[in-house]
């Protein structure tokens, strides 16, 4: 959630900075800066979504291994202990496979 408020920031700074002017212009500078802290944000968050996405598939595969079935839900992972809570930016569909939840952070 912090990524996602840095970016709005980052974004309405970019919205209110001009961008004309030379090299040496302040403004142009700080625009340049504020362009390069938006790439970063919009990275970590990509890097962030492939870590969680292969965490919630290590715990599909963990549940298969005790269970000896699919979950159906990150319900029955967690009721297992296999993770504290549901994951807001991934599901699990009918046939166990990660999918992104279409409200969520990582929804393509």
């Amino acid at each position: 959630m912090k990524l996602r408020s840095v970016a709005l920031l980052t974004l309405s700074v970019i919205a209110v900075l001009p961008a004309c002017g030379t090299e040496n212009d302040p403004m142009k500078a700080a625009f340049n800066q504020t362009e390069t802290a938006v790439e970063a944000v919009s990275s970590a968050s990509s890097v962030q979504c492939s870590i969680d996405r292969s965490a919630l598939v290590v715990a599909v595969e963990t549940y298969e291994t005790i269970v000896g079935s699919l979950p159906a839900t990150e319900t029955d992972l967690v009721a297992e202990g296999i993770i504290r809570k549901e994951s807001p930016a991934f599901n699990i569909d009918a046939s166990g496979a990660v999918v992104a939840d279409p409200s969520g952070d990582c929804a393509a």
